[in-house]
């Protein structure tokens, strides 16, 4: 026996978590953060192609498969079996697809949108920085969370123009922090929903979160020396640091359209 060479045996075919999954022409398709797309014609029998890029969801759109994920990623195939990259325009992770009047949509993290059930109104809610990007950790940057409303179009279910009915209190979000405190860390949690009468939106906060000297330095010094970390040297977080560092929290908005 060698072990030069490895082949998966259970679960068959393959054993990484799926994410997304789609029919469309006879066929169907599963796809996982792994990068793992599998396509089967009879639900049995399976074959398997690896994008080595991380996709969270997969639809059949205009008579295509779409496949969308890390990085701003997106594959398209009319057969699930040749894919082909498209030009997304953006770095961030993209979460799930949608065709309508012409057009495809992609929708990523950060972000979300809810349509009122008489399909009347549109919501979006989404976070955004308010300063240009930076390559370094002791400059202010600021965060705040916006929601925007449009009427739709009964006739096409086109949205109208998208105006600012909420606007939430800009904070730092260098005062947010993971359980390891290298990064900064404001999770996923943007999500929206709506009535026919009105609309209700969440978001990451960061205005009661207080940035930390100390901090900010050691973040500095991590990246620029790279993997592996080294944190015998991180700060004392409670010795060095404001109490409400770390207190980054979920906000909410609910108002008529």
């Amino acid at each position: 026996m060698s072990l030069d060479s490895w082949q998966w045996r259970s679960p068959v075919p393959q054993g990484n978590p799926l994410d997304g999954v789609a029919f469309g022409s006879g066929v169907f398709v599963a796809v996982s953060r792994a990068g793992t797309i599998m396509r089967s014609a009879d639900t049995t029998n399976w074959s398997i192609n690896d994008l080595s890029t991380g996709l969270s969801a997969v639809r059949f759109l205009n008579n295509c498969f779409v496949a969308v994920g890390n990085y701003g990623s997106i594959f398209t195939s009319p057969d699930a079996v040749n894919w082909g990259e498209q030009v997304s325009g953006t770095s961030h992770a993209l979460l799930d697809a949608a065709y309508g009047n012409g057009k495809f949509v992609a929708v990523g993290q950060c972000d979300a949108i809810a349509v009122s059930p008489d399909g009347a109104d549109a919501y979006i809610v989404y976070n955004a920085f308010t300063t240009e990007f930076q390559e370094v950790t002791t400059s202010p940057r600021g965060l705040v969370g916006v929601v925007l409303h449009a009427d739709v179009n009964p006739d096409t279910g086109v949205p109208g123009t998208f105006t600012e009915i909420h606007r939430g209190v800009e904070g730092d979000p260098r005062g947010s922090s993971s359980n390891n405190i290298v990064l900064e860390f404001l999770g996923d949690y943007v999500y929206a929903d709506a009535t026919d009468d009105f609309g209700v939106a969440v978001w990451n906060d960061v205005r009661d979160a207080a940035t930390c000297e100390a901090v900010d330095e050691w973040r500095a010094e991590v990246q620029e020396e790279g993997p592996p970390l080294d944190a015998t040297d991180r700060p004392a977080i409670q010795q060095e640091c404001n109490p409400t560092f770390g207190n980054s929290d979920i906000w909410a908005w609910s108002g008529p359209d």
